[in-house]
């Protein structure tokens, strides 16, 4: 028996000391979330990869290319809105692979275009995040909602 508890506490011991003790977060995300339902992409941008050519897959349209392609589809897409909040859920999740980190959520999303009208949804995300000078940036993105 105590040689079953010694090996649980090593095991347990090893697994926690294998993780970055700084990995993205729900909070963390919801930070990201935050800077976009500022409806500026400058406040967005710190949290990207801004040099990467890995595709980015937002709700619309079907592909971005690069970051640069990303910010200026974005910019045009963020125009129909009032206001938009995207909300992380409690299944956030992140998981190590090497140096990268990738993490899924479910979110809520709540908009109001600029003819007023209020929407409800809920999409799906997932991030590929790389530490790059003291920071973690998503390197590629993933959102899309259910079809109904």
């Amino acid at each position: 028996m105590i040689k079953n508890v010694v090996v649980l506490l090593l095991t347990l011991t090893l697994a926690a000391s294998a993780a970055p003790k700084d990995t993205p977060d729900k909070a963390h995300a919801q930070k990201v979330c935050d800077a976009w339902a500022t409806l500026d992409v400058n406040n967005s941008k710190q949290y990207y990869d801004n040099a990467s050519t890995n595709a980015y897959f937002d709700l619309a349209p079907l592909k971005y290319s690069n970051w640069k392609e990303y910010e200026s589809g974005v910019v045009n897409l963020l125009k129909n809105f009032k206001s938009i909040k995207f909300t992380v859920n409690d299944d956030f999740t992140a998981h190590h692979a090497g140096k990268l980190v990738w993490s899924t959520a479910t979110m809520k999303l709540d908009s109001t275009d600029v003819n007023g009208k209020s929407e409800s949804t809920d999409v799906r995300w997932t991030a590929i995040w790389e530490k790059k000078g003291g920071k973690w940036l998503i390197t590629h993105e993933h959102v899309s909602a259910p079809m109904h």
